[in-house]
């Protein structure tokens, strides 16, 4: 596990919470936040890798994927993120 800085997560968590005023962002919005496409962000989804902590909303396929700003706050705030 990695350290978290505090106060980057409070910066981004102000932030995000301002942004998009709702708790819980689609990949299409996680996609914008973090810079990847939507493409690269289900392909670590389905690799478990370098993504922040998401639910899926039903089994299978149609399954769609949310994130909590708090999850994104905390991945934004990591220091250190795996490169691949």
């Amino acid at each position: 596990m990695y350290q978290e800085n505090t106060e980057d997560f409070e910066y981004y968590l102000k932030t995000l919470k301002e942004k998009w005023k709702k708790s819980i962002l689609t990949t299409e919005e996680l996609s914008e936040e973090i810079n990847l496409s939507i493409n690269t962000i289900r392909k670590r989804v389905k690799e478990n890798r370098n993504i922040p902590r998401y639910k899926k909303t039903s089994e299978g396929k149609g399954g769609r994927f949310l994130f909590p700003i708090r999850e994104v706050a905390r991945y934004l705030a990591n220091d250190l993120h795996e490169i691949n």
